[in-house]
């Protein structure tokens, strides 16, 4: 994650072509990444770099304490 106040200078999409070309480096097919369902932005982002949505989840929690 960038931090909000280095935002938009393209540090994000240089971040993601390093992980992505060290990733083919080390053969790998394709990347996978998760972001919160509330991250529109980040969405946004993700998706102006060519990724999709491929799954949507819910956590669900209960609390064992009395």
């Amino acid at each position: 994650m960038v931090d909000t106040s280095a935002r938009r200078a393209g540090i994000g999409k240089r971040l993601m072509a390093a992980a992505e070309a060290w990733a083919v480096d080390q053969g790998y097919a394709s990347v996978a990444l998760h972001a919160s369902t509330d991250r529109a932005g980040a969405h946004a982002f993700y998706t102006a770099l060519g990724y999709y949505r491929a799954a949507t989840s819910v956590l669900f929690r209960r609390s064992l304490a009395s």
